[in-house]
């Protein structure tokens, strides 16, 4: 009889454990819900976080480019017209000898400025800099050579286009060229 009571009562043991093992649907479900909730959370700021880089990027390289050409412009007494003429090299694909395009940014030599136009300018603005120089388009703010700016598309991205912009710039926006959000950075 001890052998038919240990026998049922490993039985039970062993079904008590199958019972127990694994996680309930709704354990699951919960699961998947907070997760849900820290992605939505987290994406947003991930993407603000990768726009400031890029726009960091840029901007550092487009104040390296300027520096660069006002030493040409220093020593020869015009704006230089294409990048080999610069005293630096300029990383990435040489579309013409006036533009040059890097990985989220592309770089154009134009007659005394220089333009970081975003190559996503649905997401990300793009920057300018204007020398004293400039013949086409000159400084729209009085004593600023860095602008930061993007076309206004009231996608719902707007607000990420102008907070990178304010961020860049420091808060001073103007509205000089029409559809384009303008802000002076120097």
């Amino acid at each position: 009889m001890n052998k038919i009571y240990q026998k049922s009562f490993l039985y039970r043991k062993n079904a008590a454990k199958s019972k127990l093992s694994g996680f309930t649907l709704i354990e699951l479900l919960v699961v998947v819900l907070i997760i849900g909730i820290l992605a939505a959370v987290a994406l947003p700021q991930y993407e603000k976080a990768v726009g400031r880089a890029r726009s960091t990027e840029a901007l550092s390289k487009l104040k390296t480019l300027a520096q660069a050409a006002e030493v040409y412009r220093l020593e020869t007494s015009s704006w230089p017209t294409d990048f080999s003429q610069l005293s630096i090299q300029i990383p990435g694909e040489v579309v013409t000898e006036e533009e040059r395009k890097g990985k989220y940014y592309r770089y154009n030599l134009l007659d005394g400025r220089i333009d970081a136009g975003s190559l996503d300018d649905i997401r990300y603005p793009s920057f300018l800099y204007v020398s004293d120089v400039a013949i086409t388009m000159p400084s729209p703010v009085q004593g600023k050579h860095y602008y930061c700016y993007y076309v206004s598309r009231n996608d719902g991205k707007d607000d990420v286009r102008e907070s990178l912009c304010k961020i860049a710039a420091g808060g001073e926006k103007i509205t000089t060229y029409s559809p384009s959000i303008w802000f002076a950075m120097d």
